[in-house]
Protein backbone atom coordinates (compact mmCIF):
# COMPACT_ATOMS: atom_id res chain seq x y z
CA UNK A 1 0.00 0.00 0.00
CA UNK A 2 1.42 3.38 -1.05
CA UNK A 3 1.79 5.79 1.86
CA UNK A 4 1.67 9.58 1.62
CA UNK A 5 5.08 11.28 1.68
CA UNK A 6 6.12 12.54 5.08
CA UNK A 7 7.00 16.24 5.13
CA UNK A 8 9.22 17.25 8.02
CA UNK A 9 8.63 20.64 9.56
CA UNK A 10 11.48 22.67 11.01
CA UNK A 11 11.74 22.79 14.79
CA UNK A 12 9.60 25.17 16.82
CA UNK A 13 12.47 27.64 17.22
CA UNK A 14 13.23 27.50 13.49
CA UNK A 15 9.57 28.15 12.65
CA UNK A 16 9.45 31.08 15.05
CA UNK A 17 12.32 32.70 13.17
CA UNK A 18 11.43 31.83 9.57
CA UNK A 19 9.06 33.25 6.99
CA UNK A 20 9.82 36.88 7.75
CA UNK A 21 12.86 38.92 6.87
CA UNK A 22 16.33 39.40 8.33
CA UNK A 23 14.94 41.17 11.40
CA UNK A 24 13.74 37.93 12.98
CA UNK A 25 16.83 35.91 12.19
CA UNK A 26 18.89 35.12 15.28
CA UNK A 27 22.44 36.40 15.58
CA UNK A 28 25.34 34.40 16.99
CA UNK A 29 24.20 35.28 20.51
CA UNK A 30 20.67 34.00 19.84
CA UNK A 31 18.84 37.34 19.56
CA UNK A 32 16.89 38.94 16.71
CA UNK A 33 17.06 42.58 15.63
CA UNK A 34 14.58 43.52 18.38
CA UNK A 35 16.75 42.05 21.12
CA UNK A 36 14.45 39.06 21.64
CA UNK A 37 15.40 35.40 21.73
CA UNK A 38 13.14 32.65 20.39
CA UNK A 39 12.65 30.93 23.75
CA UNK A 40 11.16 32.24 27.01
CA UNK A 41 13.24 34.35 29.38
CA UNK A 42 11.42 34.33 32.70
CA UNK A 43 14.02 36.57 34.37
CA UNK A 44 13.54 39.43 31.89
CA UNK A 45 11.03 42.11 32.88
CA UNK A 46 9.46 43.42 29.69
CA UNK A 47 7.63 46.67 29.07
CA UNK A 48 8.74 46.66 25.44
CA UNK A 49 5.50 45.74 23.64
CA UNK A 50 5.64 48.92 21.53
CA UNK A 51 8.56 47.18 19.77
CA UNK A 52 8.62 43.44 20.55
CA UNK A 53 8.38 41.07 23.51
CA UNK A 54 10.12 37.78 24.27
CA UNK A 55 7.72 34.83 23.92
CA UNK A 56 6.02 33.71 27.12
CA UNK A 57 6.36 30.24 28.65
CA UNK A 58 2.74 29.40 27.83
CA UNK A 59 3.18 30.93 24.38
CA UNK A 60 6.15 28.71 23.66
CA UNK A 61 4.17 25.67 24.85
CA UNK A 62 1.42 26.72 22.45
CA UNK A 63 3.99 26.98 19.62
CA UNK A 64 5.29 23.50 20.33
CA UNK A 65 1.79 22.02 20.34
CA UNK A 66 1.10 23.75 17.03
CA UNK A 67 4.30 22.42 15.49
CA UNK A 68 3.47 18.89 16.61
CA UNK A 69 -0.13 19.04 15.34
CA UNK A 70 0.91 20.35 11.93
CA UNK A 71 3.64 17.73 11.71
CA UNK A 72 1.05 15.05 12.43
CA UNK A 73 -1.31 16.45 9.77
CA UNK A 74 1.49 16.41 7.20
CA UNK A 75 1.73 12.64 7.54
CA UNK A 76 -1.73 12.26 6.03
CA UNK A 77 -2.21 15.27 3.72
CA UNK A 78 -0.21 17.41 1.34
CA UNK A 79 1.64 20.44 2.65
CA UNK A 80 -0.54 22.74 0.50
CA UNK A 81 -3.75 21.27 1.96
CA UNK A 82 -2.50 21.41 5.55
CA UNK A 83 -1.34 24.99 5.08
CA UNK A 84 -4.65 26.12 3.55
CA UNK A 85 -6.73 24.46 6.27
CA UNK A 86 -4.52 25.77 9.07
CA UNK A 87 -4.53 29.28 7.69
CA UNK A 88 -8.31 29.23 7.38
CA UNK A 89 -8.62 28.04 10.98
CA UNK A 90 -6.32 30.77 12.29
CA UNK A 91 -8.16 33.42 10.27
CA UNK A 92 -11.46 32.21 11.72
CA UNK A 93 -10.09 32.34 15.27
CA UNK A 94 -8.78 35.85 14.73
CA UNK A 95 -12.05 37.02 13.19
CA UNK A 96 -13.96 35.60 16.15
CA UNK A 97 -11.75 37.32 18.73
CA UNK A 98 -12.03 40.60 16.81
CA UNK A 99 -15.80 40.20 16.70
CA UNK A 100 -16.02 41.04 13.00
CA UNK A 101 -18.85 40.00 10.70
CA UNK A 102 -18.78 37.38 7.95
CA UNK A 103 -18.37 40.22 5.46
CA UNK A 104 -14.87 40.86 6.79
CA UNK A 105 -11.98 39.00 5.20
CA UNK A 106 -8.56 38.60 6.78
CA UNK A 107 -5.36 38.48 4.74
CA UNK A 108 -2.48 37.12 6.81
CA UNK A 109 0.92 38.59 6.04
CA UNK A 110 4.40 38.38 7.60
CA UNK A 111 4.53 42.02 8.72
CA UNK A 112 2.68 45.31 8.88
CA UNK A 113 5.23 46.67 6.43
CA UNK A 114 4.22 43.99 3.92
CA UNK A 115 0.54 44.87 4.41
CA UNK A 116 1.21 48.50 3.50
CA UNK A 117 2.96 47.36 0.34
CA UNK A 118 0.07 45.06 -0.59
CA UNK A 119 -2.47 47.87 -0.35
CA UNK A 120 -0.36 50.32 -2.36
CA UNK A 121 0.29 47.72 -5.07
CA UNK A 122 -3.42 46.94 -5.31
CA UNK A 123 -4.34 50.60 -5.77
CA UNK A 124 -1.68 51.09 -8.45
CA UNK A 125 -3.05 48.12 -10.36
CA UNK A 126 -6.66 49.22 -9.94
CA UNK A 127 -6.33 52.85 -11.02
CA UNK A 128 -3.57 52.51 -13.65
CA UNK A 129 -2.29 55.95 -12.80
CA UNK A 130 0.13 57.54 -10.36
CA UNK A 131 -1.01 57.07 -6.77
CA UNK A 132 -0.64 59.79 -4.14
CA UNK A 133 0.09 58.41 -0.68
CA UNK A 134 -0.23 60.52 2.46
CA UNK A 135 1.33 58.98 5.54
CA UNK A 136 2.66 59.98 8.93
CA UNK A 137 6.32 60.89 9.38
CA UNK A 138 8.40 57.71 9.30
CA UNK A 139 9.90 58.53 12.72
CA UNK A 140 6.50 57.57 14.17
CA UNK A 141 5.82 54.66 11.81
CA UNK A 142 9.10 53.17 10.59
CA UNK A 143 11.36 53.70 7.59
CA UNK A 144 10.38 50.34 6.16
CA UNK A 145 6.75 51.45 5.77
CA UNK A 146 7.64 54.32 3.44
CA UNK A 147 9.84 52.02 1.35
CA UNK A 148 7.09 49.38 1.09
CA UNK A 149 4.47 51.94 0.06
CA UNK A 150 6.63 53.17 -2.81
CA UNK A 151 7.90 49.76 -3.93
CA UNK A 152 5.16 49.02 -6.45
CA UNK A 153 5.13 47.76 -10.01
CA UNK A 154 3.44 50.19 -12.36
CA UNK A 155 3.93 53.00 -14.79
CA UNK A 156 5.38 55.26 -12.11
CA UNK A 157 6.26 55.07 -8.44
CA UNK A 158 3.64 56.47 -6.05
CA UNK A 159 3.97 60.06 -4.91
CA UNK A 160 4.68 59.92 -1.17
CA UNK A 161 3.82 62.85 1.11
CA UNK A 162 4.62 62.77 4.81
CA UNK A 163 2.81 64.55 7.64
CA UNK A 164 5.06 65.46 10.58
CA UNK A 165 3.57 65.11 14.06
CA UNK A 166 6.23 66.86 16.14
CA UNK A 167 8.46 69.87 15.68
CA UNK A 168 12.25 69.76 16.00
CA UNK A 169 11.95 70.03 19.78
CA UNK A 170 9.61 67.05 20.05
CA UNK A 171 6.53 69.18 20.70
CA UNK A 172 3.27 68.14 19.05
CA UNK A 173 2.23 70.18 16.04
CA UNK A 174 -1.16 71.87 16.01
CA UNK A 175 -4.03 69.68 14.79
CA UNK A 176 -5.52 72.52 12.72
CA UNK A 177 -2.22 72.91 10.88
CA UNK A 178 -2.02 69.18 10.11
CA UNK A 179 -5.69 69.01 9.05
CA UNK A 180 -5.22 71.95 6.68
CA UNK A 181 -2.18 70.28 5.12
CA UNK A 182 -4.05 67.00 4.73
CA UNK A 183 -7.11 68.69 3.23
CA UNK A 184 -4.96 70.49 0.68
CA UNK A 185 -3.10 67.35 -0.39
CA UNK A 186 -6.30 65.29 -0.74
CA UNK A 187 -8.19 67.96 -2.66
CA UNK A 188 -5.24 68.58 -4.99
CA UNK A 189 -5.29 64.91 -5.95
CA UNK A 190 -9.05 64.66 -6.32
CA UNK A 191 -9.14 67.77 -8.51
CA UNK A 192 -7.06 65.99 -11.16
CA UNK A 193 -8.69 62.58 -10.61
CA UNK A 194 -5.60 61.21 -8.94
CA UNK A 195 -6.24 58.32 -6.53
CA UNK A 196 -5.05 58.95 -3.00
CA UNK A 197 -4.23 56.59 -0.13
CA UNK A 198 -4.31 58.13 3.33
CA UNK A 199 -2.62 56.12 6.08
CA UNK A 200 -4.22 56.86 9.45
CA UNK A 201 -2.04 55.66 12.32
CA UNK A 202 -3.67 54.31 15.48
CA UNK A 203 -1.29 54.21 17.40
CA UNK A 204 2.17 55.43 16.42
CA UNK A 205 5.48 54.48 18.02
CA UNK A 206 4.88 57.03 20.77
CA UNK A 207 1.16 56.30 21.08
CA UNK A 208 -0.36 58.97 18.82
CA UNK A 209 -3.52 58.79 16.72
CA UNK A 210 -3.18 60.90 13.58
CA UNK A 211 -4.35 62.58 11.44
CA UNK A 212 -7.49 63.74 13.27
CA UNK A 213 -10.05 60.99 12.87
CA UNK A 214 -13.05 63.29 12.48
CA UNK A 215 -11.33 65.07 9.59
CA UNK A 216 -10.39 61.77 7.92
CA UNK A 217 -13.99 60.51 8.13
CA UNK A 218 -15.36 63.73 6.59
CA UNK A 219 -12.84 63.70 3.75
CA UNK A 220 -13.49 60.04 2.98
CA UNK A 221 -17.25 60.55 2.87
CA UNK A 222 -16.72 63.31 0.27
CA UNK A 223 -14.17 61.50 -1.90
CA UNK A 224 -14.79 57.76 -1.52
CA UNK A 225 -14.30 57.02 -5.22
CA UNK A 226 -10.71 58.24 -5.23
CA UNK A 227 -9.73 58.15 -1.55
CA UNK A 228 -8.75 54.97 0.30
CA UNK A 229 -8.03 54.95 4.02
CA UNK A 230 -5.67 52.39 5.54
CA UNK A 231 -5.71 52.34 9.33
CA UNK A 232 -2.24 51.43 10.55
CA UNK A 233 -3.27 49.75 13.80
CA UNK A 234 -0.18 47.55 13.83
CA UNK A 235 0.31 48.21 17.55
CA UNK A 236 -3.19 46.62 17.82
CA UNK A 237 -4.07 48.65 20.91
CA UNK A 238 -7.70 48.53 19.82
CA UNK A 239 -10.87 47.10 21.30
CA UNK A 240 -13.06 45.06 18.93
CA UNK A 241 -15.74 47.79 18.97
CA UNK A 242 -13.22 50.28 17.58
CA UNK A 243 -11.94 47.85 14.97
CA UNK A 244 -15.49 47.19 13.77
CA UNK A 245 -16.20 50.92 13.64
CA UNK A 246 -13.22 51.47 11.33
CA UNK A 247 -14.36 48.64 9.04
CA UNK A 248 -17.91 50.02 9.00
CA UNK A 249 -16.49 53.26 7.55
CA UNK A 250 -15.06 51.29 4.65
CA UNK A 251 -11.51 51.66 5.93
CA UNK A 252 -8.87 48.95 5.55
CA UNK A 253 -7.23 47.97 8.86
CA UNK A 254 -3.72 46.58 9.37
CA UNK A 255 -2.94 44.80 12.65
CA UNK A 256 -0.17 42.65 14.08
CA UNK A 257 -0.01 40.06 16.81
CA UNK A 258 3.48 41.04 17.90
CA UNK A 259 3.10 44.40 19.67
CA UNK A 260 0.31 44.81 22.26
CA UNK A 261 -0.61 41.12 22.09
CA UNK A 262 3.07 40.08 22.67
CA UNK A 263 3.05 37.35 20.06
CA UNK A 264 6.35 36.65 18.25
CA UNK A 265 7.52 39.27 15.76
CA UNK A 266 6.29 39.00 12.16
CA UNK A 267 2.59 38.19 12.36
CA UNK A 268 0.33 40.67 10.60
CA UNK A 269 -3.09 40.80 8.95
CA UNK A 270 -5.15 43.10 6.76
CA UNK A 271 -8.88 43.28 7.52
CA UNK A 272 -11.10 44.10 4.57
CA UNK A 273 -14.86 44.59 4.19
CA UNK A 274 -16.51 43.84 0.83
CA UNK A 275 -13.61 44.45 -1.52
CA UNK A 276 -13.43 41.50 -3.95
CA UNK A 277 -10.85 43.29 -6.12
CA UNK A 278 -8.42 43.69 -3.22
CA UNK A 279 -8.91 40.09 -2.15
CA UNK A 280 -8.28 38.87 -5.68
CA UNK A 281 -5.18 41.02 -6.15
CA UNK A 282 -3.63 39.72 -2.93
CA UNK A 283 -4.43 36.07 -3.63
CA UNK A 284 -1.10 35.42 -5.33
CA UNK A 285 0.83 36.99 -2.44
CA UNK A 286 -0.92 34.97 0.25
CA UNK A 287 -0.48 31.72 -1.67
CA UNK A 288 3.07 32.36 -2.83
CA UNK A 289 4.69 30.21 -0.17
CA UNK A 290 3.68 27.77 2.53
CA UNK A 291 4.71 30.02 5.39
CA UNK A 292 4.14 27.79 8.40
CA UNK A 293 6.30 30.12 10.49
CA UNK A 294 3.73 32.90 9.99
CA UNK A 295 0.90 30.60 11.04
CA UNK A 296 2.77 29.43 14.13
CA UNK A 297 3.46 33.03 15.21
CA UNK A 298 -0.19 33.95 14.76
CA UNK A 299 -1.25 30.89 16.78
CA UNK A 300 0.88 32.14 19.69
CA UNK A 301 -0.56 35.64 19.33
CA UNK A 302 -4.09 34.18 19.40
CA UNK A 303 -3.19 32.34 22.60
CA UNK A 304 -2.37 35.70 24.23
CA UNK A 305 -5.37 37.42 22.60
CA UNK A 306 -7.80 34.81 23.86
CA UNK A 307 -6.70 35.32 27.47
CA UNK A 308 -6.99 39.10 27.10
CA UNK A 309 -10.46 38.98 25.57
CA UNK A 310 -11.74 37.11 28.61
CA UNK A 311 -11.29 40.29 30.69
CA UNK A 312 -13.93 42.96 31.20
CA UNK A 313 -13.53 46.51 29.97
CA UNK A 314 -13.69 47.68 33.59
CA UNK A 315 -10.86 45.39 34.71
CA UNK A 316 -8.64 46.43 31.81
CA UNK A 317 -9.35 50.14 32.27
CA UNK A 318 -8.77 49.98 36.02
CA UNK A 319 -5.25 48.60 35.68
CA UNK A 320 -4.27 50.91 32.81
CA UNK A 321 -5.42 53.90 34.86
CA UNK A 322 -3.55 52.81 38.00
CA UNK A 323 -0.39 52.10 35.99
CA UNK A 324 -0.52 55.46 34.21
CA UNK A 325 -0.91 57.41 37.46
CA UNK A 326 2.17 55.84 39.06
CA UNK A 327 4.39 55.97 35.97
CA UNK A 328 3.54 59.57 35.14
CA UNK A 329 4.05 60.58 38.74
CA UNK A 330 7.57 59.15 38.58
CA UNK A 331 8.34 60.70 35.21
CA UNK A 332 7.18 64.12 36.40
CA UNK A 333 8.97 64.14 39.75
CA UNK A 334 12.40 62.84 38.72
CA UNK A 335 14.69 65.25 36.88
CA UNK A 336 16.26 62.34 35.01
CA UNK A 337 13.04 62.00 32.96
CA UNK A 338 11.01 64.26 30.69
CA UNK A 339 7.74 62.76 29.52
CA UNK A 340 7.10 63.32 25.83
CA UNK A 341 4.00 65.45 25.09
CA UNK A 342 1.08 63.31 23.97
CA UNK A 343 -2.61 63.73 23.20
CA UNK A 344 -5.94 62.07 23.91
CA UNK A 345 -6.93 59.09 21.77
CA UNK A 346 -9.93 60.85 20.24
CA UNK A 347 -12.28 58.42 18.46
CA UNK A 348 -15.62 59.62 19.78
CA UNK A 349 -16.96 60.32 16.28
CA UNK A 350 -16.87 56.53 15.76
CA UNK A 351 -17.10 55.05 19.25
CA UNK A 352 -18.88 57.38 21.70
CA UNK A 353 -18.98 54.97 24.66
CA UNK A 354 -16.01 54.75 27.07
CA UNK A 355 -13.58 51.97 26.25
CA UNK A 356 -10.18 50.84 27.50
CA UNK A 357 -8.48 51.68 24.19
CA UNK A 358 -9.15 55.38 24.79
CA UNK A 359 -6.54 55.22 27.56
CA UNK A 360 -2.81 55.56 26.79
CA UNK A 361 -0.74 52.39 27.08
CA UNK A 362 2.54 53.78 25.68
CA UNK A 363 4.47 56.27 27.82
CA UNK A 364 7.38 57.92 26.02
CA UNK A 365 10.12 59.85 27.75
CA UNK A 366 13.47 61.48 27.17
CA UNK A 367 16.27 60.50 29.55
CA UNK A 368 18.30 63.37 31.01
CA UNK A 369 21.76 63.48 32.51
CA UNK A 370 21.67 63.00 36.28
CA UNK A 371 23.83 66.07 37.01
CA UNK A 372 22.37 69.60 36.94
CA UNK A 373 21.21 71.28 34.76
CA UNK A 374 20.02 67.85 33.55
CA UNK A 375 20.45 68.22 29.78
CA UNK A 376 18.89 65.45 27.67
CA UNK A 377 20.95 62.48 26.60
CA UNK A 378 21.93 62.41 22.96
CA UNK A 379 20.45 59.75 20.69
CA UNK A 380 23.73 57.82 20.87
CA UNK A 381 23.75 57.93 24.67
CA UNK A 382 20.10 56.86 24.82
CA UNK A 383 20.85 53.95 22.50
CA UNK A 384 23.77 52.88 24.71
CA UNK A 385 21.50 53.01 27.76
CA UNK A 386 18.79 51.04 25.97
CA UNK A 387 21.27 48.31 25.09
CA UNK A 388 22.34 47.93 28.74
CA UNK A 389 18.84 47.32 30.09
CA UNK A 390 18.65 43.54 29.42
CA UNK A 391 22.01 42.94 31.13
CA UNK A 392 23.23 42.84 34.72
CA UNK A 393 25.70 45.66 33.97
CA UNK A 394 28.37 44.46 36.44
CA UNK A 395 26.25 45.72 39.29
CA UNK A 396 26.90 44.92 42.92
CA UNK A 397 24.96 42.01 44.38
CA UNK A 398 22.56 44.39 46.10
CA UNK A 399 21.87 46.33 42.93
CA UNK A 400 21.58 43.16 40.84
CA UNK A 401 18.77 42.01 43.10
CA UNK A 402 17.08 45.40 43.03
CA UNK A 403 17.60 46.47 39.40
CA UNK A 404 16.41 43.68 37.11
CA UNK A 405 17.25 42.75 33.57
CA UNK A 406 14.58 44.46 31.53
CA UNK A 407 13.44 45.77 28.16
CA UNK A 408 11.74 48.95 26.97
CA UNK A 409 10.57 50.00 23.54
CA UNK A 410 13.39 50.87 21.15
CA UNK A 411 14.49 54.54 21.05
CA UNK A 412 12.43 56.78 18.75
CA UNK A 413 13.94 59.85 17.08
CA UNK A 414 12.03 62.96 18.16
CA UNK A 415 14.08 65.97 17.10
CA UNK A 416 17.07 68.11 18.01
CA UNK A 417 17.98 70.55 20.74
CA UNK A 418 21.00 72.82 20.41
CA UNK A 419 22.36 70.66 17.61
CA UNK A 420 22.03 67.40 19.58
CA UNK A 421 19.89 64.62 18.10
CA UNK A 422 17.40 63.31 20.65
CA UNK A 423 15.41 60.11 21.01
CA UNK A 424 12.84 58.81 23.47
CA UNK A 425 12.38 55.47 25.23
CA UNK A 426 8.97 53.90 25.76
CA UNK A 427 7.50 51.98 28.67
CA UNK A 428 4.44 50.13 27.42
CA UNK A 429 1.59 48.09 28.83
CA UNK A 430 0.80 44.85 26.99
CA UNK A 431 -2.16 42.50 26.90
CA UNK A 432 -0.03 39.89 28.66
CA UNK A 433 0.73 42.27 31.55
CA UNK A 434 -2.94 43.21 31.88
CA UNK A 435 -3.96 39.54 32.03
CA UNK A 436 -1.46 38.97 34.83
CA UNK A 437 -2.56 42.12 36.67
CA UNK A 438 -6.19 41.00 36.55
CA UNK A 439 -5.40 37.92 38.65
CA UNK A 440 -5.33 39.92 41.89
CA UNK A 441 -4.56 43.38 43.32
CA UNK A 442 -1.20 41.96 44.43
CA UNK A 443 -0.33 40.95 40.87
CA UNK A 444 -1.29 44.41 39.61
CA UNK A 445 0.85 46.11 42.24
CA UNK A 446 3.77 43.82 41.46
CA UNK A 447 3.70 44.86 37.79
CA UNK A 448 3.59 48.55 38.71
CA UNK A 449 6.50 48.02 41.12
CA UNK A 450 8.44 46.27 38.34
CA UNK A 451 7.86 49.25 36.05
CA UNK A 452 9.17 51.61 38.72
CA UNK A 453 12.24 49.39 39.14
CA UNK A 454 12.85 49.61 35.40
CA UNK A 455 12.79 53.40 35.66
CA UNK A 456 15.20 53.10 38.61
CA UNK A 457 17.56 51.19 36.34
CA UNK A 458 17.25 53.82 33.60
CA UNK A 459 18.09 56.52 36.17
CA UNK A 460 21.07 54.47 37.43
CA UNK A 461 22.41 54.03 33.91
CA UNK A 462 22.02 57.73 33.23
CA UNK A 463 24.15 58.42 36.31
CA UNK A 464 26.64 55.77 35.21
CA UNK A 465 27.11 57.49 31.85
CA UNK A 466 29.16 60.22 33.51
CA UNK A 467 31.74 57.70 34.74
CA UNK A 468 31.91 55.37 31.74
CA UNK A 469 31.74 57.56 28.62
CA UNK A 470 33.72 54.98 26.67
CA UNK A 471 30.72 52.62 26.92
CA UNK A 472 28.82 54.81 24.50
CA UNK A 473 30.94 53.85 21.51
Amino acid sequence: MHSAPLTLLPSTVELLTSGGDARIELNSAGYNAYGCQATPDSQLISFSSSTATVISITGFDCAQRFQHSVQEALQHNSAAQVFAETRANISAQLAHLCGVTKQTRLILSPSGTDVHGLVAQHLVRTHHTRLRIIMIDSNETGRGVAIALQHTQGSSAPELLSLPLRDNMGELLNDDFLNAMLDTWVRQAVAIQQPVLVVLIDQSKTGLLAPTLQNIVALHQQHQELMTVLVDACQFRLAPVTLRAYLAQGFLVAITGSKFLTGPSFSAALLVNNDPQLLASTHTHTHAQLNFGLLLRWQVALHEFNAFQALSNAAISSFITAFAIRIRQRLHTDSVFTELPNQALERHCLVPEPCWDQLPTIFSFVVNHSAPPHPPLSADETHWLYQQLPHDNDLSTELTQRLPRCQLGQPVFIGQQQGITLSALRISISARLIVTAAQSPQHAQHIINDALLVLDKVAYLSHRLASVPQSRS
